[in-house]
């Protein structure tokens, strides 16, 4: 929920219980938001050439990214194409195409990608008459074309596949200028990837025409938002958003602005992770003509949370043209901004807590006209952001993405008021904020464990074994190839039996497993699950402690209401859970190393039998 960098301790389980305390309290301030240094990789492509608008529309997940560039040649003037990139080292993975591709088809206005599934549109495509629209799945693992996708009641004109999106099995897609309640109202339809049925079309209850429903779609998990970016509601063109349930195609809200205004366009753009929303209004005028705003809502129930602008806001900027939502941080663009020149573009990263800005991102070739963030998406930590009109050695307007690892910019801890401390006024901060509200995931009014158990099925985030020291062999996740290297190599007169039980086997590997592999804070008996257990081992390890270091303050009172409770793994759960950091403590070395041996198994044999001894003394 918050998102933390925190290195844990690989100390035993009553240790790691106990040192709770010095872990929030030691977390560090967030830097200042105006000149972020954080890494940054460019994106180019192995062809560019003149005028193919790379970054035109991005999408990121894991480690694959996606940029389209629908204006490359490939199959005459304007067909399009999109190309796979890997993350880690900014490789250019596959080039994609349509296997029906034609000159005009714009293959790559719009991309998404979800696992290993990625989904590319080309809004040109005329197999219903001129610009009906299509899109197309991709193997991500192979670059193979797997489907082709058109509407059932495709037409001239629709322009389907504007807006894309895709959320496990499921898929929306946009056409907005379908007419089915009047010229260009606009809807959307969803899909089963697997089978590639339609099982859905979609349009607003109050839809009419010219509303250009569908211009921008999202969906996570079986909630999909729908921008209709033109509608009336208050005034010609200030847009509205609807929330959608996938499984019945049901509308289930509609979203304004509070201080909605003709013109500005609210739902251009929309995103949608977990319980937030997030929805551009890019031509708001609070800070000048089409400055540009964003607007954060509670998907539970419709409440706007946020409205976030740019504390440099200009007029013309745009800001909330693109945007972008992980868990609770928020990438919004301003393509207009005029940081390296005239409309060189910048994209601004949010805390949703309480709206803080986090830093502001800029290219470090932009110039003018870029306009850097037409798109942008965020994953995790890692933001990227396309600048379709970036010219190159290769030409004008070839196109170019960008990577940026902003881990170093996201919030620390529960230091709200960025004093560098965790302190009573940061709870005073925390409990007047609305964000105490969103405690209660359940909207039944109180806070206690029936939220705690849904903050943990909606926001609990598997770990990756491939990043533990555990992963002996370097290749995939922690498997038996990696316990026949540990059995082979400390197998020999007992090195290895870090259970005591007389023998190197599994669950001594297992041991070394759960020393030296990343896991949540709040995942206390370390089953990589945060559930019951957990919980009781928090009561085990803190509820019976009134104040130990004498410091006025009962151990296991985190939210400071002066009793040890469920709510307080709730407290700590959030503060200290947001999946595994992707970096341990302990250098990685070779299975046959010294440094693993002195490193990993003697740390390991420490830990783990100082566990047994405990319960052998107990």
């Amino acid at each position: 929920m918050l998102a933390r960098n925190l290195v844990l301790m690989k100390s035993t389980t009553a240790l790691a219980f106990l040192s709770l305390a010095v872990i929030v309290a030691g977390l560090l301030a967030t830097p200042a938001w105006a000149a972020p240094l954080v890494p940054e990789t460019i994106l180019t492509t192995s062809d560019a050439s003149f005028g193919d608008t790379l970054g035109q529309a991005v999408d990121i997940d894991g480690n694959i990214a996606i940029a389209g560039a629908n204006r490359t040649d490939d199959a005459g003037s304007g067909s399009g194409s999109a190309y796979l990139f890997d993350v880690t080292t900014g490789e250019e993975l596959f080039k994609l195409t349509a296997s029906d591709a034609a000159a005009g088809d714009i293959f790559g206005h719009s991309v998404a990608i979800d696992g290993n599934t990625a989904f590319v549109s080309g809004i040109g495509n005329s197999d219903a008459g001129e610009d009906s629209g299509s899109v197309y799945l991709f193997d991500v693992a192979t670059g193979e074309e797997l489907m082709k996708l058109t509407a059932s009641d495709a037409a001239e004109g629709d322009a389907f596949g504007h807006g894309l999106d895709i959320s496990g099995n499921r898929a929306i897609v946009g056409a907005f200028h379908d007419d089915d309640k009047g010229n260009s109202s606009g809807s959307a339809y969803v899909y089963d990837v697997t089978t590639g049925d339609e099982l859905f079309k979609l349009t607003a209850s109050d839809g009419a025409a010219n509303d250009w429903f569908g211009y921008w779609v999202a969906i996570d998990g079986n909630i999909a938002i729908v921008g209709a970016r033109r509608a009336d509601g208050a005034g010609l063109n200030s847009g509205s958003a609807y929330l959608f349930d996938v499984t019945t195609g049901a509308e289930l809200m509609k979203l304004t602005a509070s201080d909605a205004a003709a013109g500005d366009e609210f739902g251009y753009a929309v995103k949608i992770n977990g319980n937030l929303a997030i929805v551009g209004a890019y031509l708001d005028d609070g800070a000048g003509v089409n400055s540009g705003s964003a607007y954060v809502f509670d998907v539970t129930t419709g409440e706007e949370l946020l409205k976030l602008t740019a504390p440099d806001a200009a007029a013309g900027d745009e800001f909330g043209r693109a945007v972008g939502i992980s868990g609770y941080t928020a990438v919004v663009s301003s393509e207009n901004d005029d940081e390296a020149g005239i409309d060189s573009g910048s994209a601004y990263v949010y805390d949703l807590t309480f709206g803080d800005l986090l830093g502001k991102l800029t290219p470090s070739d932009g110039a003018g006209r870029d306009q850097f963030s037409t798109a942008v998406e965020i994953s995790g930590s890692v933001v990227l952001s396309g600048a379709w009109k970036h010219d190159n050695a290769s030409g004008l307007d070839v196109g170019q993405a960008y990577l940026y690892d902003v881990s170093t910019l996201l919030p620390p801890g529960a230091d709200f008021n960025h004093d560098g401390t965790v302190d009573n006024a940061d709870l005073l901060i925390w409990e007047s904020s609305n964000a105490n509200q969103r405690l209660d995931f359940n909207g039944d009014g109180q806070v206690d464990n029936d939220d705690l158990l849904l903050w943990q099925q909606t926001f609990h985030t598997e770990i990756l074994f491939d990043e533990s020291p555990a992963n002996l062999d370097q290749q995939g996740p922690v498997d038996a190839a990696d316990l026949l290297i540990w059995e082979q190599s400390y197998g020999v007169d007992g090195i290895g039996d870090v259970d005591i039980d007389g023998d190197t086997d599994g669950a001594d590997f297992l041991e070394l497993q759960r020393e030296f592999t990343p896991y949540e804070a709040a995942d206390v008996n370390r089953d990589r699950l945060v559930d019951d257990s957990d919980l009781d081992g928090w009561d085990a390890a803190f509820g019976w402690i009134a104040d130990a270091d004498g410091d006025g303050i009962l151990d296991g009172d985190a939210n400071g209401d002066g009793i040890v409770s469920d709510l307080d793994f709730l407290w700590w759960q959030i503060h200290s859970t947001n999946g595994a950091p992707i970096t341990t403590s302990v250098q990685v070395p070779e299975p046959a190393s010294g440094l693993l041996f002195s490193g990993l198994l003697v740390a390991c044999i420490v830990g783990c039998r100082y566990r047994c001894w405990q319960r052998e003394c107990a």
